[in-house]
């Protein structure tokens, strides 16, 4: 896991989609800002995912956007 302290927080990106298990687990929320599409349909990746890619999001958060 990253240590994100020092950067901007998933959780007040508005690309940012909580999941029904956080707060149990929360890194399970979803980054709508990067989907991709299997068999039709729309797959969003893990947002601690997308924060770990630097071609993405990144550790700096690169493509977060306030609510």
């Amino acid at each position: 896991m990253i240590f994100l302290l020092f950067y901007v927080s998933c959780l007040r990106c508005r690309h940012f989609q909580p999941s029904p298990l956080d707060g149990k687990y929360n890194d399970m929320g979803k980054c709508l800002f990067y989907p991709t599409t299997i068999e039709k349909k729309m797959v969003y990746p893990y947002a601690e995912k997308v924060r770990q890619n630097e071609t993405q999001c990144g550790k700096e958060g690169k493509d977060w956007f306030s609510l």
